[in-house]
């Protein structure tokens, strides 16, 4: 099959990084979850897209990704639409799409595609768009024919220090990334936070992630705003408590939890700036 198919569908979406490799290659990383069952037999490629969400405008009290609409379904539309043609190309063929809820480890996939450089807060950072992008791949038994399955390093992490020395709970070390520390998987949790939590997020007012490591990353100055449209058009600057938040990223944790965290920003600040 030829891969300009594919390649139409991504360019006529606004997605114009992707590559593929070899499945064989980066099988050994499977991941023991649910997903891995959904791995065709005779899997022979990974197809690896990333979908760009930075708009150019800076949110309030939310991170950039999820000021957007759920990439879930956005990315996951798109994927579906790529794994539609080649069944119609190749009828005999098996395909999945994963986002998110992956077999493989996304960023190192990615990096081994040659989409970009693994930082040191793990995220992926591309040359074009930085670390501001959405992962997914879709995974085939077709043999894709034109193009070298083989992958380059666009360029390594500078490891200067930056998203460590900004992170607001010292989440990224020398021993690597701690979730448990992450200021944006703090936001995301459920049930009672403790004292430390509370004061993470109260001191820097956000109610759901963070982009710090981000914003100070040297290697995402000057990078591409994405071009999606669902992303430009559905964008909200902040979140307002009782807002409708179906179809953004942090419904699957449900109302309660940007709440709670909205009642401790709020409960934080001075009486006069919150009549």
């Amino acid at each position: 099959m030829n891969i300009e198919i594919i390649k139409t569908i991504l360019n006529a979406e606004m997605v114009d990084l992707f590559d593929i490799c070899r499945y064989s290659d980066v099988s050994g990383y499977l991941q023991n979850n649910a997903a891995s069952r959904r791995v065709p037999a005779g899997a022979a490629t990974v197809l690896m897209a990333a979908f760009p969400y930075n708009t150019g405008a800076k949110p309030e009290n939310i991170s950039r990704y999820s000021a957007v609409p759920d990439y879930h379904d956005v990315c996951m539309r798109i994927l579906k639409k790529c794994a539609a043609a080649i069944s119609v190309e190749r009828p005999d063929s098996h395909t999945a799409c994963f986002i998110d809820n992956s077999p493989l480890p996304e960023v190192y996939t990615a990096a081994f595609c040659g989409l970009g450089a693994v930082g040191d807060n793990g995220l992926l950072i591309t040359k074009k768009y930085g670390s501001y992008v959405f992962l997914g791949e879709i995974i085939t038994d077709v043999v894709f024919e034109g193009i070298e399955y083989k992958h380059e390093k666009i360029r390594e992490c500078l490891k200067c220090g930056a998203c460590a020395s900004h992170c607001p709970g010292g989440a990224i070390g020398d021993s690597g990334f701690n979730r448990k520390m992450c200021l944006s998987d703090i936001t995301q949790k459920k049930g009672e936070l403790d004292a430390e939590e509370k004061a993470l997020i109260a001191r820097y007012g956000t109610v759901w992630g963070c982009d710090i490591c981000q914003d100070v990353c040297p290697m995402n100055r000057g990078v591409q705003a994405t071009k999606i449209k669902e992303f430009i058009n559905g964008f909200r600057p902040r979140y307002i408590p009782g807002e409708d938040i179906v179809g953004r990223a942090y419904e699957w944790r449900g109302e309660k939890v940007i709440m709670r965290n909205a009642e401790i920003i709020a409960a934080s600040r001075p009486r006069k700036n919150r009549e």
